[in-house]
């Protein structure tokens, strides 16, 4: 038996990280026999009951480490200090996690973008990648989104050396894998497709939910919070948001699914879905607590897709329905021009407006067919790469 423990993950209240996780397991099952995958989780009820059968595919849950001083040391980070930056994590770890780090054959950092400065610098996951490294295991960067980091002049050199360490980097697109070649001068990372490409669909009672007026084809929209929170202060996200719809239903006789992928796009989309009850047959909101194979299965069920959260994207592109990412980093980018050598499809959120988002709409529906083919064509390319980049990590734990 080969024993994996994976970081970078937490919880499954993100479905993203519910589809990294299940692939992951899945891709580890394809090249071992036999494997335990310890999987941390700040909620092991929950998770358990989104991935019943969890135990067959040789996952066992264990509680996820975050002490309570991490947040006030994530935010002295902020300061320009090259000091504190050059401390990444300089806590002790607790002592089973470094017993249960001796046990496993290989920790695996899994991907999203973990790896960046999106959230602010990510020390703990440094100090844990580290503890790897001190016991002596591999450490494996799997379907990750790297950088960029030159916004931080004295953290950058910091990540550059941490980076150079690891024992394998498998990127989920090719930006990222420039970026580690041409400004980190790393010669080592591998792109393959994010592992959430060979996720399988799960059917579910689409009723519940479902736009009342069936005869109609459906747009399915996932919105984040972090839209409305980070884009340009002079936007009124909610205002354009509701034009589009609008536009949608009047102009294009579409009828328009809300999909939360995070448990905190709920909160938006009801508040959304509030606003638009005069177009109440034409406008359905996923409510229910679906998982990530669920939730692909109802994405498959639209005709179009327009997501804020990358693995939403994911799950219509892997299913061939035209879809626009709504970017906020540089991983909506990087796919897209994997899959389509281009990112026509890409709309920056601060760019998100009513015209900006039906143009990108009448884009879709005018080269539909073509998007189509585009998706299932390199879509169905996805396993073989995923084989060959699972197949780099079989040397450094045999």
């Amino acid at each position: 038996m080969k024993k994996f423990f994976i970081i970078g993950h937490a919880t499954f209240s993100n479905r993203g990280c519910e589809a990294i996780i299940r692939s992951t397991v899945q891709l580890l099952n394809w090249k071992f026999s036999e494997i335990e995958v310890l999987v941390p989780s700040n909620n092991i009820s929950y998770d358990s009951k989104q991935w019943p059968e969890h135990k067959d595919h040789g996952v066992k849950f264990v509680p996820y480490f975050y002490p309570f001083y991490a947040k006030y040391w994530f935010y002295l980070q902020r300061f320009p200090s090259r000091y504190l930056k050059g401390l990444t994590w300089p806590f002790p770890l607790p002592g089973n996690l470094r017993s249960t780090f001796k046990e496993v054959d290989a920790v695996i950092s899994v991907g999203g973008d973990n790896y960046s400065l999106d959230y602010g610098i990510p020390s703990l996951l440094i100090g844990l990648g580290n503890l790897a490294m001190k016991e002596g295991k591999p450490l494996i960067v799997l379907g990750a989104s790297i950088g960029p980091f030159e916004k931080d002049k004295y953290f950058l050199p910091v990540i550059k050396d941490h980076l150079s360490k690891i024992d394998l980097i498998l990127v989920r697109e090719s930006i990222s894998q420039d970026y580690l070649k041409n400004n980190l001068s790393l010669k080592t990372p591998t792109s393959i497709p994010d592992p959430a490409f060979i996720l399988e669909n799960q059917p579910t009672d689409l009723k519940p939910f479902w736009p009342q007026k069936t005869n109609s084809k459906i747009l399915g929209l996932n919105l984040s919070p972090y839209i409305y929170s980070r884009a340009k202060k002079s936007m009124n996200v909610q205002k354009e948001i509701l034009q589009f719809i609008k536009n949608c239903v009047c102009n294009h006789d579409l009828s328009v699914l809300l999909i939360p992928h995070v448990s905190d796009d709920l909160k938006v989309m009801k508040k959304l879905r509030s606003d638009l009850d005069f177009l109440n047959e034409r406008v359905g909101l996923v409510e229910k607590n679906l998982n990530a194979p669920q939730l692909k299965y109802v994405i498959s069920n639209c005709s179009y897709f327009f997501g804020a959260r990358t693995h939403s994207t994911i799950a219509a592109m892997t299913n061939g329905i035209p879809t626009v990412s709504i970017s906020y980093s540089v991983k909506a980018r990087g796919l897209n021009l994997d899959i389509f050598g281009h990112t026509e499809h890409v709309l920056d959120m601060n760019d998100l407006n009513a015209r900006s988002l039906n143009d990108k709409l009448e884009d879709l529906i005018r080269n539909e067919e073509d998007i189509k083919n585009i998706l299932n064509k390199n879509v169905s390319n996805a396993r073989k790469l995923l084989e060959i980049g699972i197949s780099k990590v079989v040397p450094l734990v045999v």
